[in-house]
């Protein structure tokens, strides 16, 4: 029996597809036979945000993922500015965010799932005279997976808030071109 457990101060690395950096003060790991894990508090290009990875190494079921990580924060205006995104407005409150990434085996490329609750938001779109309030219902879901050569391959997107839904594909090159 092999294992160990510790914790990481000041950890940092590259974002998940390589779209920004991911720093945290401190995280918990524990290694043993089968894997690893890390989790705890960080910080995606200063956004707050919880992490939990998961690594196997050996054993566990055939439907157990090779690699499942999954990061937890909130979309609020910073963030859309951070990402580059425009003409989308954001109030106060913050829409939760979850993203999932996994692979299934050593040569399977990274998936994700990227979900968003826009319920406590208030958002707008003004370009389109569009808005909803805080309080009403919404949600957004992309998954994809990440190309061998750093494209995003945006499979399926899909939202709904209000009175607005769109639904569709994308795939974003290595230099961010649509």
């Amino acid at each position: 029996q092999v294992g160990a457990r510790s914790t990481i101060r000041g950890a940092s690395a590259p974002a998940p597809g390589g779209h920004g950096q991911v720093t945290a003060d401190s995280l918990s790991l524990e290694v043993d036979a089968t894997g690893l894990r890390l989790s705890g508090a960080a910080r995606i290009d200063g956004t707050p945000a919880r992490i939990s990875w998961r690594e196997r190494f050996a054993g566990g079921d055939a439907d157990d993922p090779r690699r499942a990580v999954e990061l937890r924060g909130a979309l609020d205006a910073a963030m859309l500015e951070k990402l580059g995104i425009a003409g989308i407005e954001i109030g106060e409150a913050a829409a939760p965010l979850r993203l999932s990434l996994g692979a299934q085996g050593p040569n399977d490329p990274d998936r994700f799932t990227l979900t968003a609750d826009l319920g406590p938001a208030a958002l707008s779109l003004p370009i389109f005279q569009w808005s909803k309030p805080a309080g009403s219902p919404g949600g957004i879901e992309v998954s994809g997976r990440f190309a061998d050569n750093g494209a995003i391959e945006v499979e399926r997107m899909s939202g709904e808030a209000g009175d607005l839904s769109f639904a569709g594909a994308a795939r974003i090159g290595p230099e961010g071109e649509l």
